[in-house]
């Protein structure tokens, strides 16, 4: 602003002859015109406008003056709360910094000591004193003590020795301050004590000496548990500089303490469970879905044959389940995951050996069924498994010689019904085993309804003691000898008897018989007794040795009828068997016997092969082979299912799997070897094997082939990309510069040129974003498929503007996949169903899901009809789909719209290069789900995906 003059301005004068002059002279210079009139203020009126005008200047001046004073003093006020602000902040970083350096501090190191240290820098030149306190002893032990050289040396002469480690008893006044907080704090919560309330007894002494004027104390507890006390000695009489930051630390040095103990109580818990899970054999799992977070215990990686560290994946777990287990373990847990219980039994293989575990897991679902986590054990059972099968291989053993005893055996529990009988009790009865199970004894064997007077289990029930009976029974043809023998479980209580029946019939009738040959003999030597004395004598030897050899001759006989039993039975199975059967002499493997599939499976007719080896008649020339058999067949008794190559009379070669045991016949050790011929089986194996690597060439070949196009295709899209560029440029510089000069024809056909260029730059980004979707690596993790649409709903909010558009969004289920890939599916479609209902007032789009169920759809939430080509009886993934109400496109077209560059709409209608839905194909097939579409023209349209 400028100020105003204070000079006059000058009066102008002039002459009438002066003016005609001048007049005159610029008549003569210039043509005349007329000249404008000038408006000039009277001076007085001049001059009373600068005097107002510099009197309010003056007032302003003067007002200027006044606030310039009130802002010095207002500044003077906040000077001191700016310099008391600018104190706090430092100490609150000083505060900050040792709190970090508390926290990084090694529970190892001395706690007492850093926090005394810390306080002595804070409070000047006062002493610190830090004490450690025994509640059991009631005293104070000195830990830590801060001063200057001199102050140090004054104090050890008052005591007579170091100041640390010196304990004194609490008094009650200090005792009643620290453990019941009895005083009034004072300063940011520290004590102010006198000296008759220290511990200490030359206190008074501390006074004089040192120059104490102040003592102030804080308790050093963490929750209940007092640890010690920090005293302050100051020189001063006044409040303790940065008091408040002592009792904040103290505070924050407890946290620090409760901190290292919950963390030592939660290392050896920790260790005490990884103990407990190595001694137990039981590992554990936790699973977090959200935070996609699994976690095994120690035991578990130790179990499973893992490194600790190995990223977990359900493919990792997989990899160690045994190859004959997975699709078993993979079916139990796809269960679990629906609701099922899981509680499985399975091999694994750590390293070259194979284990049994059982896996037992909880999972956790939130209200709507998805899958938040779950915890999961795993127990090493392999020798409670060895344990089994041993027990089994036993049981198969025991039951093998159950059954093969020729006398009639059979369990019976103590109501007389049949729990066990073997296969002679059975053909005796002229039953199958089934029908003897079950049945009362004296029902099934004698035909009666209550056991017989004679009945030896009843016995044995009595006094638990085993029994013996001869009986006679016309239901089984004969005459036995009948012994029960008492059955007892664990804790010796009786539980049934063995009844074991043995056939005496044939010995009964031979003793019958002799009895009645020495009933005839006695009657005639009685009769010539009289007549000849030295023929009784010599009748009397003669009944002796007939006595010996009838016992002979019977005892002959019935092992004569034994064995021909025995083989008759061995041999009608040995002739009725389906499958082929040789008998072979020990130990050169001579043929005694084969059956007639034997004969018609390797063509020689008994007569040529009995008395040959197989490896003179050359249908197993592996001698070697045959050696190793033996070796295996005398050392265990048998050999199963040996897969061997055998020749035929005709000389073909075929697969047969063999068992070869050993049996005795008459006394005599044979080979029992039976064969099944597997050539067919193992011929298709063999083709199986062939087509499964022909299709493991044939895939990696397509995958270099697929590669090799998606190479040329980014190739031929980068190359392409240069001349559309160069071209697109020309055109503009031709169009900008000679624009003006061409014909209005040339013109169009340099726009064309321009468009058509245009479109060929968004085929090449298309084609090279089509590329870039198949070789993109997925990143899978959780999604959450509703914000994921209704974020891009909100990108494509301007596409809605000035239209009347509804859009109804239903519950959409989260998914795993690429959350950015599976944004561009959304959005395509999303897109997809705005441009095609432009035509539309009122725009309706709808987006929706549902998930099949085992008997059909389940949950149907927008939408009512299921899309064509979907089984409704099989389960599946959930079906996502965008249904709008536009302008649709034929049925015809459903198969080919997925393809890239594929339009059935007009580009001056509807924008586009046709790529926006072979983009959606790519990428859902990139997740091993599929898409599909339906529509009819003018009826809208429906796509409808699915996400592996």
């Amino acid at each position: 602003m400028t100020q105003p003059t204070s000079r006059r301005p000058k009066p102008q004068t002039s002459s009438k002859k002066g003016a005609a002059d001048k007049e005159k002279n610029a008549t003569s210079k210039r043509p005349a015109r007329p000249s404008p009139k000038r408006k000039s203020l009277p001076n007085a009126k001049l001059e009373q406008r600068v005097i107002e005008r510099t009197a309010r200047l003056e007032s302003a001046n003067a007002q200027l003056k006044d606030l310039n004073v009130q802002l010095e003093e207002e500044i003077a006020e906040r000077k001191p709360v700016a310099e008391q602000l600018v104190q706090h902040a430092q100490d609150l970083e000083l505060l900050s910094g040792a709190a970090l350096r508390l926290l990084r501090l090694d529970p190892g190191e001395d706690l007492l000591a850093f926090v005394g240290q810390q306080i002595r820098s804070w409070v000047g030149d006062a002493i610190v004193v830090v004490s450690s306190y025994d509640a059991q002893k009631n005293t104070t032990t000195l830990h830590t003590f801060f001063a200057s050289e001199p102050e140090t040396a004054q104090l050890v002469g008052l005591l007579g020795r170091e100041p640390a480690g010196l304990a004194f008893e609490v008094t009650p006044k200090y005792r009643e301050m620290m453990l019941e907080g009895a005083l009034q704090r004072v300063d940011g919560g520290l004590y102010a004590l006198s000296f008759e309330q220290l511990p200490v007894p030359v206190c008074r002494q501390l006074e004089a000496t040192l120059n104490v004027q102040s003592v102030y104390a804080a308790p050093f507890a963490v929750g209940d548990d007092l640890l010690g006390t920090v005293a302050i000695l100051s020189h001063c009489a006044g409040p303790l500089p940065r008091a408040a930051m002592v009792g904040s630390f103290l505070s924050q040095a407890a946290v620090a303490v409760e901190r290292w103990r919950a963390e030592r109580a939660l290392r050896e818990n920790q260790e005490d469970l990884g103990h407990a899970q190595r001694v137990a054999q039981i590992g554990s799992w936790r699973l977090d879905v959200r935070r996609n977070d699994l976690r095994w215990s120690d035991e578990t990686y130790r179990m499973f044959g893992i490194p600790k560290g190995t990223p977990l994946t359900y493919e990792t777990f997989l990899e160690t389940v045994h190859p004959d287990d997975r699709a078993a373990v993979d079916r139990a847990w796809q269960a679990a995951l629906r609701g099922e219980p899981y509680d499985i039994e399975h091999r694994i293989v750590v390293g070259d050996v194979v284990r049994w575990v059982r896996e037992r897991a909880e999972l956790e679902f939130d209200p709507q069924g998805n899958l938040r986590g779950g915890f999961g054990a795993a127990q090493d059972i392999t020798e409670r498994k060895e344990a089994e099968q041993q027990l089994r291989r036993a049981t198969e053993e025991w039951e093998r010689t159950f059954d093969n005893v020729p006398d009639l055996v059979a369990i019976i529990d103590p109501e007389h019904r049949i729990l066990r009988a073997n296969r002679a009790l059975a053909q005796h009865l002229g039953v199958t085993l089934e029908q003897c199970i079950g049945q009362p004894c004296y029902t099934a064997v004698h035909g009666l309804g209550c056991p017989p007077d004679f009945c030896p289990h009843m016995l044995t029930l009595t006094d638990g003691l085993t029994h013996t009976a001869e009986v006679h029974e016309p239901r089984l043809g004969g005459d036995f000898l009948v012994s029960t023998t008492p059955l007892t479980d664990e804790h010796g209580r009786l539980i049934g008897s063995i009844h074991v029946a043995r056939d005496i019939t044939e010995r009964i009738q031979t003793e019958q018989r002799i009895q009645a040959l020495n009933q005839d003999l006695e009657q005639r030597a009685a009769e010539l007794e009289s007549a000849n004395e030295e023929l009784e004598v010599a009748v009397e030897e003669l009944r002796i040795a007939n006595d010996d050899l009838q016992k002979e001759i019977g005892e002959r006989r019935r092992a004569e009828a034994a064995l021909r039993e025995s083989e008759h039975k061995f041999s009608v199975m040995f002739e009725k068997a389906g499958f082929a059967a040789a008998l072979s002499r020990l130990p050169d493997g001579t043929l005694v016997n084969v059956n007639e599939p034997w004969v018609k499976v390797f063509g020689y007719p008994k007569q040529e092969a009995i008395g040959k080896t197989t490896l003179e008649l050359n249908i197993n020339p592996d001698a070697e082979g045959r050696a190793r058999i033996l070796a295996q067949l005398q050392e265990k008794g048998s050999a199963r299912d040996v897969e061997l190559r055998l020749r035929t009379k005709a000389g073909e070669w075929r697969t047969f799997l063999t068992n070869v045991d050993l049996v005795e016949i008459g006394g005599h050790k044979y080979i029992l070897n039976t064969a099944q011929d597997v050539t067919a089986r193992k011929q298709a194996e063999d083709q199986v094997t062939m087509l499964n690597q022909a299709l493991k060439r044939r895939a990696a070949q397509l995958e270099i082939a697929n590669q090799e196009l998606e190479r040329l295709a980014t190739s031929m899209a980068k190359d392409l990309r240069a001349p559309l560029v160069s071209i697109g440029h020309v055109t503009r510089v031709i169009l900008e510069d000679f624009g003006a000069q061409l014909p209005p024809q040339a013109v169009q056909l340099f726009d064309m040129i321009r468009a058509n260029t245009g479109e060929m730059d968004q085929l090449t980004d298309g084609l090279l974003k089509l590329v870039e979707i198949a070789q993109h690596p997925l990143e899978k993790q959780p999604v959450d498929c509703e914000h994921l649409v209704r974020a891009v709903l909100a990108e494509l909010q301007p596409e809605c503007e000035g239209r009347r558009v509804e859009i109804t969004v239903g519950p959409l289920p989260d998914c795993e996949g690429d959350p950015a890939l599976l944004k561009q599916v959304w959005s395509h479609l999303l897109a997809n169903a705005l441009k095609f209902t432009r035509p539309r007032e009122l725009a309706r789009i709808e987006v929706g899901s549902w998930k099949p169920a085992l008997s059909g759809v389940e949950g149907l939430e927008v939408g009512s009809s299921m899309p064509e080509g979907q089984d409704e009886s099989s389960p599946t993934s959930n079906i996502y789909f965008v249904r709008d109400n536009g302008v649709g496109f034929a049925k015809e077209y459903a198969d080919r719209i997925f393809r890239a560059f594929q339009r059935f709409h007009h580009a001056e209608e509807y924008e586009g290069v046709g790529l926006g839905l072979a983009v959606v194909e790519s990428i859902v097939r990139h997740h091993g789900g599929r898409v599909w579409s339906e529509s009819e023209v003018d009826h809208g349209a429906t796509f409808y995906f699915t996400v592996s």
